[in-house]
Parts: C-alpha cells; sequence; structure tokens
C-alpha cells in the first residue's frame, strides 16, 4: 500500500507483481475502457518489459475505484490543447497540437480510469500523486499517451497545466 487516509487507499503493482494481481489490473483496466467506448484491453500480461508498466489502483473505502497505468516511453512533443479556433482555422482531429519537439523518455499516463461515481473528488489526483511519488516523478513531468477522452482533456490540464508532454 502507498497510501492510506479518510478511507481511500492507494496502491501499486509493479511489473513483476504475481499474476493474479496483473489479473485483477487487466479485469479493471477492461471496465474502465468499456465506460470510456474503447476497444481492446489497455493493459495485458504480456506488457512488454521495457515499458516496466506499473499500475496503481485507487480505492475508495473497499471499493477499487480507479486505475492509472504508467509505462517508460519516448517523449513526442511538448504541447497544447487545439481549440476550436485555431490560426489556420482548423482545429487537429487529435485534439492537440505540438508547441515543440521532445526527446528522451518520461514516465507516461498510457491509460487512467475513476469509476463516474468517484470523479471529480480526488481521487485521481491522489492516485497520480502517489504514482508520482513511487516513480520518482513530478505530475508537471509525466507524458501522457494519446488518444483523449473528455474526461482526460479536462484532467490533464488540472495536473499538468497548460503545455504537457505527449509520449509514443
Amino acid at each position: 500500500m502507498l497510501w492510506h487516509g479518510d478511507g481511500d487507499r492507494v496502491t501499486v503493482v509493479p511489473p513483476d507483481a504475481p499474476r493474479r494481481l496483473r489479473e485483477r489490473v487487466v479485469e479493471i483496466a477492461r471496465i474502465g475502457a468499456r465506460e470510456m467506448g474503447y476497444t481492446g484491453a489497455p493493459y495485458s500480461l504480456r506488457e512488454p518489459k521495457e515499458l516496466r508498466t506499473h499500475a496503481f489502483l485507487g480505492y475508495r473505502g473497499g471499493r477499487l475505484a480507479g486505475v492509472f497505468l504508467l509505462a517508460l516511453r519516448p517523449v513526442e512533443a511538448l504541447a497544447g490543447w487545439a481549440e476550436d479556433e485555431e490560426p489556420d482555422g482548423v482545429a487537429p482531429a487529435k485534439g492537440w497540437r505540438p508547441v515543440e519537439p521532445a526527446e528522451g523518455q518520461a514516465w507516461s499516463v498510457d491509460f487512467l480510469w475513476v469509476a463516474p461515481a468517484y470523479r471529480r473528488r480526488g481521487l485521481g489526483r491522489r492516485i497520480l500523486g502517489e504514482a508520482c511519488r513511487y516513480l520518482g516523478t513530478g505530475p508537471d513531468a509525466v507524458a501522457w499517451l494519446p488518444p483523449f477522452t473528455a474526461v482526460g482533456r479536462r484532467f490533464i490540464p488540472s495536473v499538468s497545466g497548460p503545455v504537457f508532454r505527449v509520449s509514443r
């Protein structure tokens, strides 16, 4: 357990965790992906070793209420959100526009989901904060793996500011 307080807790499932714990991550990530309209599974028991994927689970009371998957990935760019009124009148379909190129690697939020009943109550921010503390980085230094949902578009600037790292 990484953190607990006020009935909430955050735990980590590292890449070398027992299979049964990683299977639980597969299950909760699949539930989250389905709720957000994604097909496929955002996490697999066969995650590439070089990504060092860690799952961070958030609980409210006794209920598993959220999951963040962070992996070590190359950074593609520093980016900002594309607004409806871009200078050329066309907003990119991906929703973000590169501000400047970036290089190197960063811990990347590959997937995040908090159950709808627990959103906007600080649980997502707490999970990310504990993940960053565990991995030795800060919320402003993590990268984000597209595509982004509407919920992600609201959450990312609240923790990373108007300019954020995009991973690939």
